[in-house]
């Protein structure tokens, strides 16, 4: 991706997909939101790797403020790509509360070995690792067919 707020939204979509929820219904934002918007942004290439960093809030129907600030690595190689997207979520009853309510970060760690092509395709394996408050969460190695 070329331009960078193409990459603060990739955050924030990737970041709004896996940010958590909390258990309490009072606190879950009521959809169709009230508005969304991105606070701001920061996007930084080095070599392979593009670190983006994007605040945003989201305002349900119900005055629940949801304010997420994520930081996305995105790393990418011929043998491998690596994201390693880190979410602050914090979740405010109303749209004038000062102290959240609701606070959790959570780090999704995310690495693809690429297979050799091999017939217009290749199979690659996918490692998935979610570190949150909970503790380190791995998941079995998936593995995933790419056509070329």
């Amino acid at each position: 991706m070329e331009n960078p707020h193409d990459w603060a939204i990739l955050a924030r979509g990737m970041a709004e997909t896996y940010a958590p929820q909390p258990r309490d219904p009072r606190l879950k934002l009521a959809y169709p939101l009230a508005s969304r918007e991105i606070l701001g942004y920061q996007v930084d290439v080095r070599g392979v790797t593009t670190e983006t960093q994007v605040t945003f809030q989201s305002v349900g129907r119900n005055g629940v403020r949801r304010v997420i600030d994520a930081l996305l690595r995105w790393a990418r190689t011929e043998r491998a790509d690596e994201h390693v997207l880190t979410i602050h979520t914090q979740i405010f009853a109303s749209r004038h509360d000062t102290i959240p309510a609701f606070k959790f970060v959570q780090t999704i760690i995310t690495n693809l070995l690429k297979g050799t092509p091999e017939a217009g395709c290749r199979w690659d394996n996918l490692f998935v690792s979610i570190v949150d408050e909970t503790g380190i969460h791995r998941f079995p190695v998936s593995r995933a067919k790419t056509f070329l």
